[in-house]
């Protein structure tokens, strides 16, 4: 029989019911973990975001960490909730999280780029210094096992195996817990509550999970990072986060425990000592890990592996036992972390990191048979939705590859809720990249879908159904998402086009031709499903339409985008050579080739493309693949391109270019990232588009480009590119490697798809820069003999700027002058006009 304890106020006050007497807490809270009797002890818990309950949260002891913790496991609930209802079970205490909305701690200025950063310092992610202070110091049993034993035994409590265990371990192997050096204090003498012990050497990487569903969470990742920290450092009462390292859905990495290399973690009891900690955000014992997440992962044990010199070929004893030395922690302990799609795939991992092949893609098993919903949660009993809950599962894979154009069939199962649903109901919300087309069959013909699965029958209590599914790939190779609900599918096309009879393999009555397709020229509010439209029919409006109130017209020339158009980017790089990693189907000059590395070298005055020691194409050399290649840039960090890379040689100096349509170059421009006004980002991303194109025609003649007239003259002339990637010449880019990091901002290129800055017809060369100190610059003042429509860049005041050094030319649209237009509730199309008077916002369309 449950009890229940409300916990509520009309204020949006948060009361705390503990054993009949109330206290008040300070509202909102983001996340909660309770303090239980005892480590078999179990409850729930939901919150009342203000339109609506949550569903209920299991809550169980995570006694895996340590034997002696009673502490439950952490529930970040979807929203911030103002109270809450707890039942099942008595709590002792109730610890209440809530978290900074601030986004990442990285300012950058508009025409210099981050820098090119793997890991989000705590620093930047925001974590709280105090907590490493402020408290009691840690309780951690696995520091001191045996005098954690002696007051259990003078207690004549049960001594938890565990904790027994491994004092067995520190008495047999003594020399494996011994630390090089202890740190008890930071450089003011504010005493840490968790002291900084480092390992003599490192010699096991070990992967986990933070069991905490990433699938229909719509805060973002910093937020989570940001709950863990206070959960381990304040609710456990370590006074610190205990994993090294953790991985977001996106790829992004953030340092965790303090103390930089070596520093002895909190993430596997009794296995701390000379281990290091990677945890990956999510529970996969019911859901995927993104591909871009697991191939972070491989970087980063690789470059582990790199920085404490671990032989990945050869095998780790420890504490008598023999591992890898690439583990999930379940290889350590009795737990199933780091859950099961990571665990089953582990071995591929240690194999790609080996073999240095870290872009490689993971092949995913069957899915987990679900577990009962009623059991309670913990770290080897993962969050799964209640018995009452609808829930909609795949029944097959959810890796799927084929030929582009090829259709397959899906199958899903869908259980009902407590009451029966009626046909034809909403069931999922259905988000697909561009060029899907998916259908539903319905009665005995297939329909097309929308942006939803809908019930085709009516479904009483509880009963399921089965969907069936018909999905067809694009027509161009690639990676591609379809996300149905809860269920993340990915479609990786690969090889010749299908034929129009592997087209129709399965067959479509009632086919319908519209792709699914995300809108991105629609802004929506963060976390909210994207409904799926007809994409915008571009190049179908007339050529000259009078403007809109924002000053907007649409005209028929389209921007060159696309296959035999694409805008060509020089790339710098550190080297005078390039080791170049490969996906699977990637060709060379045309030819196949089964390798995942490529050397490209000058030679004779050439380049020469290398595999495994042998040649396979010189003069110039082109990589195309199915999806993005990667190599270490100008400062070292490792990039991924979308498009084809081309080698060269020009004046005797190795030479990259990335050739791309412009739409796909400006996701990975490197100047607005996500720390930036989301109307600051449009303003520039169509400032950008313009420069760019402006650039991109041959010759760059008057009245000679598809792209409308334009004035001016080519960047580079006589060279093979149209840009680079340096921003003292060009503009910065970064390729894939911003774009995954950024979503705000691949959201602006898409919302202003097409859209440039136009003066009598030529599209404008728009300059833009940094900052001023509260006054713009004319072309003539920066020195610019000539500049094209010179009268749409005269000087103006930049209030926002005041005081601000001058860093960059001056002339446009300046970065701090944006953001504070921006953050005025400016528009992207009123600043574009303030700083570019005169100039007409059109649309081109995108040439696709």
């Amino acid at each position: 029989m449950f009890t229940y304890a409300l916990l509520a106020a009309a204020s949006l006050s948060l009361l705390v019911t503990r054993g009949g007497e109330v206290q008040t807490l300070s509202p909102p809270i983001d996340a909660l973990s309770v303090t239980l009797p005892n480590s078999s002890a179990t409850a729930e818990v939901r919150g009342w975001d203000g339109t609506a309950w949550t569903a209920w949260f299991p809550l169980a002891v995570e006694e895996e960490f340590d034997p002696l913790l009673r502490e439950s496991n952490l529930v970040i609930f979807p929203r911030p909730v103002s109270r809450i209802v707890f039942r099942g079970g008595k709590a002792l205490a109730f610890h209440p999280i809530r978290v900074a909305k601030d986004p990442v701690h990285t300012l950058v200025a508009s025409r210099f780029p981050l820098p090119a950063r793997r890991i989000l310092s705590r620093e930047e992610w925001g974590a709280d210094y105090t907590f490493l202070f402020a408290g009691e110091k840690t309780r951690r049993s696995d520091v001191a096992p045996e005098r954690a034993i002696d007051t259990i035994e003078n207690g004549n409590g049960i001594l938890p195996e565990r904790l027994r265990e491994c004092e067995e371990w520190q008495r047999q192997y003594p020399g494996e817990f011994r630390s090089s050096h202890t740190v008890r204090s930071d450089a003011n003498w504010q005493a840490y509550r968790w002291p900084l012990q480092y390992s003599k050497s490192v010699k096991l990487l070990v992967v986990h999970h933070t069991a905490q569903n990433v699938t229909g969470d719509e805060r973002p990742p910093l937020e989570r990072v940001r709950a863990l920290y206070a959960y381990h450092a304040n609710n456990r009462g370590w006074g610190d986060i205990g994993y090294h390292y953790l991985i977001d859905e996106r790829g992004q990495i953030y340092e965790g425990r303090t103390g930089g290399k070596g520093v002895i973690g909190g993430h596997a009891y009794c296995w701390n000592t000379g281990t290091m900690s990677i945890a990956l955000l999510g529970n996969f014992d019911g859901e995927q890990p993104p591909q871009v997440q697991m191939q972070s992962l491989q970087w980063l044990l690789s470059d582990l592996a790199q920085t404490y010199d671990i032989d990945l070929g050869s095998s780790v004893r420890i504490h008598g036992k023999s591992f890898p030395a690439i583990v999930g922690h379940k290889d350590l302990l009795s737990t199933d972390c780091p859950g099961y799609y990571v665990r089953e795939t582990l071995a591929q991992v240690r194999e790609h990191v080996w073999k240095g092949d870290l872009l490689a893609t993971i092949r995913f098993p069957a899915i987990l048979t679900a577990r009962r919903a009623d059991t309670p949660r913990s770290r080897s009993s993962p969050l799964v939705p209640t018995s009452s809950a609808p829930l909609l599962t795949p029944t097959g894979v959810t890796q799927l590859q084929g030929r582009p154009g090829m259709v397959l069939p899906l199958s899903m199962q869908y259980r009902g809720g407590q009451a029966p649903t009626p046909q034809l109901a909403r069931i999922a919300d259905v988000e697909a990249d561009q060029g899907i087309f998916l259908w539903q069959e319905r009665g005995k013909r297939f329909v097309p879908v929308r942006n939803s699965l809908q019930l085709p029958k009516k479904l009483g209590a509880r009963a399921t159904v089965q969907l069936r599914l018909n999905v067809q790939f694009p027509m161009k190779s690639g990676e591609y998402r379809l996300q149905i609900g809860p269920v993340r599918y990915t479609l990786l096309a690969t090889g010749k086009r299908a034929t129009m009879k592997q087209q129709q393999a399965v067959p479509l009555p009632q086919m319908s031709k519209t792709p699914l397709h995300s809108p991105h020229h629609e802004s929506r509010p963060r976390g909210e499903v994207a409904p799926l439209l007809r994409p915008p029919p571009w190049g179908e409006v007339a050529p000259h339409p009078p403007p809109d109130p924002n000053g907007i017209v649409r005209a028929g020339n389209p921007l060159p985008t696309g296959e035999g158009n694409s805008i060509r980017i020089r790339l710098t790089f550190s080297d005078d050579t390039a080791v170049v990693l490969v996906p699977e189907g990637t060709t060379v000059n045309g030819n196949d080739i089964d390798v995942r590395e490529v050397l490209l070298a000058e030679r004779d005055g050439q380049c020469a493309a290398q595999a495994r020691g042998k040649s396979i194409a010189t003069g110039v050399v082109r990589l195309l693949s199915a999806g993005p290649v990667a190599f270490a840039s100008k400062d070292g960090a490792l990039r991924r391109y979308s498009g084809t890379l081309e080698c060269r040689v020009l004046d005797s100096a190795l030479v990259l270019i990335n050739e791309l349509p412009l739409e796909d170059y400006l996701l990975g421009l490197a100047e607005e990232p996500d720390t930036e006004p989301h109307e600051k980002q449009k303003a520039f991303a169509i400032a950008a588009r313009s420069y760019a194109a402006h650039y991109m025609d041959d010759g760059n003649r008057p009245g000679s480009t598809s792209l409308g007239t334009t004035t001016g003259y080519k960047k580079f002339p006589g060279m093979p590119y149209d840009g680079s990637d340096d921003p003292a010449v060009f503009q910065a880019y970064e390729g894939l490697t911003f774009a995954e990091k950024n979503p705000d901002w691949v959201r602006a290129v898409r919302e202003t798809a097409g859209k440039v800055l136009t003066k009598n017809e030529d599209i404008l060369r728009a300059a833009y820069f940094s900052s001023d100190d509260g006054r713009t610059r004319s072309p003539a003042e920066a020195g610019w003999t000539d500049f094209p429509h010179a009268e749409a860049f005269g000087s103006k005041p930049d209030p926002w700027c005041r005081g601000l050094p001058n860093a960059g030319h001056g002339v446009g649209m300046s970065g701090c002058g944006a953001r504070g237009q921006a953050e005025e509730w400016k528009s992207a199309e009123e600043i574009l006009r303030y700083y570019y008077p005169g100039t007409v916002i059109q649309e081109r369309g995108t040439g696709n």
